[in-house]
Formats: C-alpha cells, sequence, structure tokens
C-alpha cells in the first residue's frame, strides 16, 4: 500500500468542504501534502514487463488497485486525454463522462483521480461534489462559487474533450469550463436561479483555469484582468517552452494563452488556414516542434461529417512559435479514409521516442477502420501500424504516453463503470532498448 494513501481521506473531505485556493507559487510549501505526496511511486513488477514490450506490441495489466475509500476510477466518454505528470509518473483522468451522473453516493460525477502507473493503482484526488451542500454555497468577491470560503469546481464541464492538462512548472491539473446547464441542472434545482440571481456577481468570462495544485491537494481559481476564451468547446494544452496554457476557442477558431504569473488572458493574431472542423477533435502537443496536432473534428456539414471533402484526413497543425494554423495535407489518409476521429472513440499522442503521432480509433465512426496509425511529421505521411486491437472491456477510452516508458497507457471501461482495465501498447523500440 502506498505510504501516501492515508492522505486520500484527510484531503478528499478538506475538498468537499472547498478547501482554500492554491497558493501562488512563490510561497507554496516546498513538499507535497496532498493525496499524491511521495509519488513517483516505486516500480512495482509489471513495470519490467513493460520495459520488455516489443514493436507494436500490447500488454493487458487488469484493473488497477482501486483508491481505499473512494475505489477505482471510471469510465468517461468523450474524455480520451489523460494529462501526463512526468514529476508524479502517472496522469490525470476527469470528466463527468455520462451527463448529469452521480457517483460516490450523492457527489457529483466530476470526480478527479490519478493512475499511478508504477504501482498500477488508482488515488482519488477529489470525489466530486456534494450535492446535499449546494444549499451553503456563496458567490466569492472574484465571482466564482465557494463553500466554507475556498472556491470548488462545480460540474465544471461535463466531458473533457481535450480541455485537460498539467502545469508541469507549478504543478497543477488544469481545466476550463464549459456551459452543461441542462445536465447539471437536473442535480442543482436551485442552482440556475442562484447564479442569476441580480444580487450576486457570478464571474463567468474573467476566470483563469480551473488549477488542482499536487502539493496543497486543494482547487484554485484565479480572476483575471482581461476576458478569457469564454465556456464554450476547446482544446488546451501547457507549453512548457512558453511556461503558458494554450488555449484554441473551437467556435470563434481564435487562440489564447493563459499566463500565470501575470495571471491574465492573451488573444493572439494568428495566421494560416483554419481548420474546417469544429468541436469532437482529438489532439497532442509535440513539444519538440512546439506544435499542436489536433484533427478528426464534427461540426461540418452535418452529424458526424468533419465538413471536409471524404477522402481527407482531418489533421491540422498549430505552430506555437508562429502563432500560425498549417494545413499539412500529408501523404496517406487514416484511419481508412475517414476524416472522423473524435475523442469518443479515439486518442491521439505525441511518441517522443519516435518522434510520431499515434493515433488509436475504437470505434468505426463515420466509415474506416479501428487500428494504431501513425503520422510522420518528419515524412508528413500517414501509415497503419496495427489493425488487432486488445478485446477490450467497455465503451470509453481514456489514456496519455508514458515517455519514461516509451508506452501508451488506456483506460478501458464502461461509460460511468468501475470495470475498467489498463492496456499498453509500444509502437516501437528505442535504439538503446534493443531488440526483442
Amino acid at each position: 500500500m502506498r505510504e501516501s494513501a492515508k492522505w486520500v481521506v484527510m484531503v478528499a473531505v478538506a475538498m468537499i468542504c472547498g478547501a482554500a485556493v492554491a497558493s501562488d507559487v512563490t510561497t507554496r510549501p516546498a513538499a507535497s501534502k496532498g493525496p499524491l505526496a511521495g509519488l513517483p511511486s516505486k516500480p512495482d513488477p509489471h513495470v519490467e514487463k513493460i520495459k520488455a514490450l516489443g514493436d507494436n506490441s500490447w500488454l493487458e495489466l487488469g484493473a488497477p488497485e482501486p483508491d481505499p475509500k473512494w475505489g477505482p476510477a471510471r469510465g468517461r466518454s468523450w474524455s480520451a486525454p489523460m494529462p501526463y505528470a512526468p514529476d508524479l509518473g502517472g496522469a490525470f483522468l476527469f470528466g463527468n463522462g455520462p451527463h448529469g451522473a452521480m457517483f460516490q453516493g450523492n457527489h457529483y460525477g466530476d470526480e478527479l483521480y490519478f493512475y499511478d502507473a508504477n504501482a498500477h493503482a488508482w488515488v482519488c484526488c477529489y470525489p466530486g461534489f456534494d450535492v446535499t451542500r449546494y444549499g451553503e454555497v456563496r458567490i466569492s468577491a472574484d465571482g466564482f462559487e465557494t463553500i466554507d470560503g475556498g472556491p470548488v469546481p462545480i460540474a465544471p464541464m461535463v466531458h473533457t474533450w481535450t480541455m485537460v492538462g498539467y502545469d508541469t512548472h507549478l504543478r497543477r491539473f488544469i481545466c476550463m469550463p464549459i456551459d452543461n446547464a441542462s445536465y447539471w441542472s437536473m442535480r442543482f434545482k436551485t442552482r440556475r436561479a442562484f447564479l442569476e440571481s441580480s444580487e450576486i456577481k457570478w464571474n463567468r468570462f474573467q476566470g483563469s483555469p480551473w488549477m488542482w495544485d499536487v502539493v496543497t491537494g486543494t482547487w484554485g481559481r484565479r480572476k483575471t484582468a482581461s476576458p478569457g476564451p469564454g465556456r464554450l468547446y476547446g482544446g488546451l494544452f501547457y507549453v512548457p517552452s512558453r511556461k503558458k496554457t494554450w488555449y484554441y476557442h473551437c467556435g470563434t477558431k481564435t487562440v489564447f494563452y493563459y499566463d500565470a504569473a501575470t495571471n491574465d488572458w492573451t488573444r493572439v493574431e494568428t495566421k494560416g488556414p483554419k481548420p474546417p472542423f469544429g468541436i469532437d477533435f482529438t489532439a497532442c502537443l509535440d513539444a519538440k516542434r512546439d506544435r499542436v496536432y489536433f484533427g478528426g473534428g464534427s461540426g461540418g456539414r452535418g452529424p458526424g461529417d468533419s465538413g471536409l471533402e471524404k477522402d481527407r484526413n482531418a489533421l491540422w497543425v498549430y505552430d506555437v512559435k508562429a502563432d500560425a494554423f498549417i494545413d499539412p495535407a500529408p501523404k496517406g489518409s487514416p484511419p481508412g479514409g475517414s476524416n472522423r476521429y473524435g475523442p469518443q472513440g479515439a486518442m491521439m499522442h505525441y511518441d517522443t521516442a519516435n518522434d510520431v503521432v499515434v493515433l488509436f480509433r475504437f470505434i468505426p465512426k463515420a466509415g474506416g477502420k479501428t487500428g494504431v496509425f501513425v503520422y510522420d511529421p518528419a515524412k508528413n505521411t500517414w501509415i497503419t501500424a496495427e489493425t488487432t486491437l486488445p478485446s477490450w472491456v467497455g465503451n470509453t477510452w481514456s489514456g496519455f504516453y508514458h515517455a519514461e516508458w516509451n508506452a501508451h497507457v488506456i483506460h478501458s471501461a464502461g461509460d460511468g463503470r468501475t470495470n475498467g482495465k489498463i492496456f499498453v501498447y509500444r509502437y516501437k523500440r528505442r535504439a538503446e532498448q534493443g531488440q526483442r
């Protein structure tokens, strides 16, 4: 059992009660005291099996050890990205999954979990808001919902799409809120009237991303001087080279950066052709080139249609250095010619060891094939790596690329269910790893 497990109950209770906002970087304690204290864990024997994987190989690890109090994480539909935290040796899983669902009894279903990869175990960072306490919620001077004096994220998202990330410098899980009243209103009968009351000043537009601080184990959000991208669908990545959070608003097709040092948003003037698709795209960050790859989105001519010609691959690029959109028009067309590979049945990772983008497609939505497809940025070409996938246990998939292992880690489970298992895939071994 991990030494940090004893913190889970203490921190979870504090978060339900609305623990104080994560302190500023200049005053944060150096040692972690939250549920992730002590990570990364010492590697368990399964790690050696992962390191021994050959090219185009899969390994089923089975169900992770559940959190000692809150149990295992649940499957989350349309929530493919699990932000990887290299300093912790694992990744975060967030999102409501089933619309307006309740987990853990009276807790709204936007719990935050962490997959401790070395220990093959779940850690519950936040069990979701206790809806029976909403009558105690107040609006702070900054315009955010609080309880017991601290800001608390109440139904901040439905699915996560590609709107979650990890700030590697400040060590914070981050996410952007969206409006989803049609889902949470069934659980919070008085919330809409409360937020729209003329007696309060609810801050909908001038706020930082929500941040869960690894060190303190608490949520925080700050009022910004400038309006941000709003509360609609988009894509989010923390860009280490800029020490800023990149955000793409797919409704207006505009790009913003959030700077934690100045606590403000900046909207940038972009160059190049903007992507023709809207929501529901998969994405990944190539930190080597400072590029965001994203594609497979919907919002074109009709349901399931990206708005592109059938034979187009629907891959787009955003160059962070140039603040420019690029249509790379690569050779080849995954998956099987389909231009739909959104996060309801696909995920996209940048494989640092092989300098390629790996696309997993689990559902043959809008035609095409399932399998593993690889985009080579250097050659600007798509290839099919693998067409035979494991026998999955559910209808949702979330995952991340573990750079230290050179392996792709995938959680498969039923939507909102605790029947999940972990599968690991390796595209190609590093040269120094040798051949199997």
